[in-house]
């Protein structure tokens, strides 16, 4: 299955070094979006890798102003949402390379490794981020209840938008 955004998509929803490591960023695109995505999606979530190209689903993967419920509202897209979802495991997987001898950092004479926890506080600063944009996502979703049916089933307008439940081990 092909990422829903790719490495420069990526680079441009989240301000990381010149000179990127594309398979590890591949790689924390691909596990967000079949793990957290799915979680934030449910079922509609194969709807969307089916028909992202579509005419239909652009504004939903882009981002749009949309009316909801009488009052209008601006949403970033999915590509967004996947983008933080990504840094959040991006930002572990970067500073780690693995070797016949294990986990290992990489430091030169002129860098100074980052505290673990500045890196979950950035990790955890993209989820909530993510969050965010999901609950206004929601609402888009929630506008078009003829072409994003799956998501709407058993979802009523005027309900209170939980929080996404996104975790790392």
């Amino acid at each position: 299955m092909a990422n829903l955004i790719t490495v420069t998509e990526f680079t441009n929803f989240r301000n990381i070094s010149k000179k990127v490591d594309e398979s590890k960023v591949n790689e924390a695109i691909a596990l967000a979006q079949k793990s957290d995505l799915f979680d934030a999606l449910g079922d509609f979530y194969f709807d969307l890798i089916k028909n992202n190209a579509e005419s239909s689903y652009y504004d939903l993967m882009n981002g749009c102003e949309f009316n909801y419920e009488g009052e209008l509202y601006i949403h970033d897209g999915i590509k967004a949402f996947l983008a933080d979802l990504a840094y959040a495991r991006y930002i572990y997987m970067v500073n780690v390379n693995l070797t016949p001898f294990g986990a290992q950092q990489k430091f030169t004479q002129d860098s100074t490794g980052v505290d673990r926890n500045v890196i979950k506080d950035l990790s955890k600063q993209a989820q909530i981020d993510g969050n965010i944009k999901f609950k206004i996502i929601q609402k888009y979703l929630l506008s078009k209840p003829n072409t994003f049916s799956r998501y709407c089933k058993g979802k009523s307008r005027g309900t209170g938008f939980g929080s996404v439940k996104i975790s790392k081990l």
